[in-house]
């Protein structure tokens, strides 16, 4: 990836039935026929429903086992486990441990192929999504549980045995770190109080971004504690020193609600944000860092300067910039000193990168000014960039319409495609919010990606309904189904209809039987094609849009909601259906939804169960 592309990119984000059969693939053993629950004295007695569900969950146990998928087989038995939990806690727990520590040894096992090429983009000690996954699960049943096993990470780390590196060490203290903040994340509405503790103990020299999810929803929760996360972070970054911003980066959109912008944070909120404290405490520490980088601390003799040369980078003088106005705001006698150093980090990028590409790349200016700009660039992809901080900035003033008229003036249709949809996809949650019906649909419609389309469509239908306007929602529902089978058929095709399917079951779950039934058939239909009868929709595959998916979690199927629904209604079928699905990672996920589904009925008495070989 090219420098200039990796900027536009980062400029945009910134801104931006017959429970006995057996579990799908594999053959069911003697032993793994579901026995059923004996209830103890004094516990509500099972359901025929859910001492089935418990059945298979036994089943999905027993073939797991059998799993080629290592992956497959650690994720199954991770979430058996935490279905299993209220049931029966004591055989949970050692499935728990039993699945954290493979995660773990799958994790560092590494793997070829796209395993590997992911690798090669990210810290070696970040967790993989499989041990996030394991950890939250824990982590939600058991704080303490996961405390203990995310201690033990360096003990069973390969090559420990002989004498380890310092690097080594190093690596084994990070991965720590990352798993605490993972696990922290995961308790933020749970036990706030707990998440907070574990945050503090991931807390390392580099800032993980991860830390503002965790900062955001502890403080809609507990504000305090939030606030004192907040500090241990500062004096962690404080001690880390260090000639980046990029620390300061990382938790400026806490304690600045101005500089919250395009998917970061949850934006300004009715406070004064002069009068909070960790703003000011926070802007201390972004002056004397720019301070440091930019060689003004030596400049001017200030105590504890940084005499060395130094060699910021674009982003260095992006997030001055963006801080500028924090200072004249909230510290106007540090005002001239802070622009002083990031005056001198922009001198100093153009010198490495070059004055002129990267001096009109970090030019300041509104909207209208941009596009002057652009409109005089003979650089087609500095045209694009400066069209695109354009209209990113008149999408960010909520004028929608000029800003889908700058996007127009791309010259590269990818592009082009990809920005018209997020700000169609902006558009049409701001009109949501403001109950415009009318116009949410009119930008839904022009949004490329189907799974972001038919996410709005949702959205949208869900809103009717809560106004008991149940006959448009339906209608709504409708369109958006006729106008998803249009498409090819692909797992991005089928993912779409599973998201309005999970939209009709919470309006009407007959209806929700009958969509998830289609979605299942447009499952297997993507399935029997494999990757080679896959084609994106257009817009689907760039950058910005993987992330923005990600975002809003559609970029993989989730199979949850709607079989947890429909479990709830009627399980036989439910689980006839998941087990449907033709791609066995599909129909296990949705067998356990099912299950959940049912046992969600019933409170959490906990009975004994047969133990697991």
């Amino acid at each position: 990836m090219s420098f200039m592309h990796r900027a536009t990119v980062g400029l945009i984000l910134s801104l931006t039935l017959g429970l006995a059969a057996p579990a799908r693939g594999v053959q069911r053993t003697k032993g793994a026929r579901g026995r059923q629950t004996q209830p103890s004295k004094n516990v509500v007695p099972l359901t025929p429903d859910q001492q089935s569900a418990l059945a298979l969950l036994e089943q999905l146990f027993e073939a797991a086992r059998g799993f080629d998928d290592e992956t497959l087989k650690i994720r199954t038995l991770a979430r058996v486990a935490d279905t299993l939990w209220p049931y029966d806690e004591s055989r949970a727990r050692r499935q728990f441990e039993e699945s954290f520590r493979a995660a773990m040894s799958a994790g560092a096992a590494g793997g070829g192929g796209l395993a590997s090429l992911t690798a090669a983009f990210m810290p070696p000690s970040q967790p993989t999504e499989l041990q996030t996954e394991v950890l939250a699960l824990i982590s939600r049943r058991d704080a303490d549980l996961a405390e203990k096993l995310i201690k033990s990470v360096a003990g069973d780390s390969p090559g420990k045995e002989g004498g380890g590196t310092q690097a080594r060490a190093g690596a084994e203290e990070k991965a720590r770190q990352d798993l605490y903040l993972q696990a922290a994340l995961s308790l933020t509405e749970s036990n706030p109080a707990r998440s907070a503790q574990l945050a503090k103990a991931g807390l390392g020299g580099e800032i993980n971004p991860e830390i503002l999810k965790i900062l955001f929803a502890l403080r809609s929760s507990n504000p305090p504690a939030a606030d004192e996360l907040f500090r241990a972070a500062l004096a962690a970054a404080r001690r880390a020193g260090g000639r980046s911003s990029v620390n300061v980066a990382t938790l400026a959109p806490y304690a600045l609600p101005e500089f919250t912008t395009f998917g970061a944070g949850p934006g300004p909120t009715q406070e004064t944000p002069d009068a909070s404290p960790v703003a000011r405490e926070f802007l201390d520490f972004a002056y004397d860092t720019f301070l440091q980088l930019s060689g003004v601390a030596a400049q001017l003799g200030l105590p504890g300067a940084d005499y060395r040369p130094f060699t910021p980078s674009p982003m260095d003088y992006m997030t001055g910039q963006r801080l500028l106005p924090s200072f004249v705001r909230r510290l106007p006698d540090r005002a001239a000193n802070f622009k002083q150093a990031v005056d001198a980090v922009a001198r100093n990028v153009q010198q490495v990168n070059g004055a002129d590409t990267v001096g009109k790349m970090l030019q300041a200016g509104g909207a209208d000014e941009l596009v002057e700009q652009a409109q005089a660039e003979r650089n087609k992809l500095l045209k694009d960039l400066l069209y695109t901080r354009a209209a990113m900035s008149a999408m960010t003033g909520g004028d929608f319409d000029r800003a889908l008229s700058i996007a127009e003036k791309l010259g590269d249709e990818d592009r082009r495609v990809s920005l018209g949809s997020v700000i169609r996809l902006q558009a049409a949650s701001a009109a949501l919010k403001k109950e415009e019906v009318d116009t949410a649909l009119r930008y839904a419609a022009g949004v490329s990606d189907l799974r972001q389309r038919a996410f709005l469509y949702g959205s949208i239908a869900r809103a009717l309904s809560d106004k008991n306007d149940s006959v448009r929602a339906a209608g709504v529902l409708a369109d958006a189904e006729r106008d998803i089978e249009k498409a090819e058929d692909d797992a991005v095709k089928a993912n779409a209809l599973l998201i309005i399917a999970e939209v009709k079951t919470r309006l009407d779950p007959a209806q929700g039987f009958d969509a998830v039934g289609v979605a299942v058939k447009a499952f297997n239909r993507a399935d029997s094609k494999g990757e080679a009868g896959r084609a994106p929709a257009a817009g689907g595959g760039s950058a910005l849009s993987a992330v923005l998916n990600a975002s809003l979690k559609l970029d993989t199927p989730n199979f949850e909601p709607a079989f947890v629904r429909l479990a709830r209604v009627d399980f036989n079928r439910a689980a006839h259906l998941a087990r449907m699905l033709e791609r066995n990672d599909r129909s296990v996920s949705a067998q356990l939804a099912a299950c959940r589904g049912a046992l969600a009925a019933r409170p959490e008495k906990k009975t004994q169960t047969a133990e697991m070989k």
